[in-house]
């Protein structure tokens, strides 16, 4: 969120409840949070850091003729012991590039270290 055209204030996180939570202590590029469940957010690498350890990578942006242009949506989760999935999202409105809408296409469980054993939602 912004306080003026070029001045960001705050990130907002909301979790899978539909929990709400500000992001707004910024040390460097680094923003966190006070409230409830403790998280951190690095504005560098669009990395989602929770207390337990799992890290979220926000690698998809909703495209400019998504009705929520500029939302970012994680495409990959990592717990603390290095299990992962990886989100793969649609192509934003006229568009042909992944990653740029919030139409989740696919969910993929990488435990296998072959690709051919992955195994894929979607």
């Amino acid at each position: 969120m912004f306080t003026s055209p070029t001045t960001l204030s705050y990130f907002l996180f909301t979790d899978a409840t539909g929990a709400q939570y500000k992001l707004d202590q910024q040390s460097g590029n680094v923003w966190s949070t006070k409230q409830g469940a403790f998280v951190w957010f690095d504005a560098s690498s669009y990395q989602l850091s929770l207390a337990d350890g799992t890290k979220w990578s926000f690698g998809s942006v909703s495209g400019a003729s998504e009705q929520d242009a500029g939302t970012r949506y994680p495409t990959v989760v990592q717990d603390r012991h290095g299990n992962r999935i990886l989100l793969t999202y649609g192509s934003a409105i006229g568009g042909s590039i992944q990653n740029s809408s919030a139409w989740l296409l696919k969910i993929d469980d990488v435990r296998s270290t072959l690709a051919s054993n992955w195994i894929t939602y979607g």
